[in-house]
């Protein structure tokens, strides 16, 4: 644009010519007019979020030239004036209220996952179903990263089913080579392997060692020009013999488009992507009240940037509201009374038993957990919160649950 604008004033002598070309003092120069002028076409500043990536493209674009500098370098004398402008340029943008909206990738709630199954988005009744079903549940399970880790899962090298010798249970385990955080490299020499586990769960439908089995099965495994590449590319239908799958590798594209279409195709709206599976599963751990240590290991964090992907959900804001009012109930909180029925008239008609089977482990479990996700409760929570905040049928479901359970 400033070049644009010297020669219609006829100043051309004025243009600096390309920007590898330059030395030091001049690029400099430039780079600070560029930071303070750049506009859209609109005359609109961009937002500082972009201005920073503009400046690192820059960077880039020198580096295929040939010319290695570092702009944001605050030790570099040659270029601490472009860092410094664009800090000042990035702050005042920020007064201005010049800021990129949050961009994180949503997570996915237990009531939307329930949607996806219903509506057999996920499943296994066909091979292209079958296929993205396994990438949903591997990426949840596991807290894959986006499509990085996808893309290089091969096959019969990462996973495989085993039995626990104490308890004899079946499980999918999984063995990452190399991670962002851990190359494999020196300085990785002392770091443990990412080696995660799986079990089998009682609803085969959704049982993840349930699906992988039947994919490995229908994968043509016989056939010697198969790749090792995980996902195959879907045949229209499974064929007599039971196969779904051709010898090639299923598309880089349609690997990292997999969740952002699966949500479209269920109605949800907003940002979505195969990253939201990694956070999917820090953020359900974290509302469980899992241990961070264990959510640590899970997506193989070795620093609190775990803690980046944790989403609060609306029941943990609403408790931060509760605090700071002093009452302990919101005002939206105060017009309903809801009057369950009362634990004295449910013990004749409720059988007391007890059952060693823990929450997930059960039908009945499984069925309260969905139900309190639904209602942004936690099952501690849920005990411990007032019973006139409770729907009456929750309630209910609730007290025959610690009753049969212990």
């Amino acid at each position: 644009m400033r070049n644009l604008r010297t020669k219609l004033q006829g100043s051309e002598e004025q243009i600096r010519g390309q920007l590898h070309e330059m030395e030091d003092s001049v690029l400099c120069d430039t780079m600070c007019k560029f930071i303070l002028e750049v506009r859209k076409v609109t005359g609109e500043p961009y937002p500082r979020e972009t201005l920073y990536s503009l400046v690192i493209m820059m960077q880039m674009y020198l580096d295929t030239k040939g010319r290695h500098v570092r702009f944001l370098d605050p030790q570099c004398p040659s270029f601490v004036k472009v860092c410094n402008t664009l800090d000042n340029r990035m702050k005042s943008l920020s007064r201005e209220g010049f800021i990129t909206p949050n961009s994180k990738a949503q997570v996915i709630t237990y009531s939307q996952e329930d949607k996806m199954w219903q509506e057999q988005l996920l499943g296994d009744h066909t091979p292209e179903r079958l296929v993205y079903t396994v990438l949903y549940c591997l990426g949840v399970q596991f807290a894959l990263r986006a499509s990085e880790e996808h893309k290089s899962l091969k096959f019969g090298k990462q996973l495989a089913v085993k039995t626990d010798v104490e308890s004899g249970d079946e499980f999918l385990e999984y063995t990452k080579f190399t991670a962002k955080n851990n190359q494999g490299g020196i300085e990785a020499l002392k770091a443990s392997g990412k080696v995660l586990r799986c079990y089998r769960n009682v609803n085969p439908k959704r049982c993840l060692v349930a699906l992988y089995q039947k994919y490995v099965v229908a994968r043509p495994i016989k056939n010697p020009k198969c790749s090792t590449d995980f996902y195959l590319r879907p045949l229209a239908k499974f064929n007599a013999d039971g196969i779904g799958y051709s010898c090639q590798p299923l598309g880089i594209h349609k690997i990292e488009s997999a969740i952002k279409n699966l949500c479209v195709e269920a109605g949800l709206k907003g940002k979505w992507s195969n990253h939201s599976l990694r956070a999917t599963a820090v953020t359900r751990l974290y509302e469980a009240e899992v241990d961070e240590q264990l959510i640590q290991e899970r997506t193989g964090h070795r620093s609190n940037a775990v803690r980046g992907y944790k989403r609060t959900s609306t029941n943990m804001q609403k408790k931060v509201c509760d605090t700071l009012y002093g009452s302990g109930t919101t005002p939206s909180q105060c017009p309903t009374q809801i009057i369950p029925p009362s634990p004295s008239d449910m013990i004749e008609t409720v059988p007391v038993t007890t059952s060693a089977t823990p929450l997930h482990d059960s039908p009945e479990g499984q069925s309260l957990h969905r139900r309190l996700t639904a209602a942004n409760l936690s099952l501690r929570e849920a005990l411990l919160a007032p019973i006139s905040n409770i729907d009456s049928d929750l309630f209910t479901t609730l007290l025959k649950f610690v009753r049969m359970h212990g």
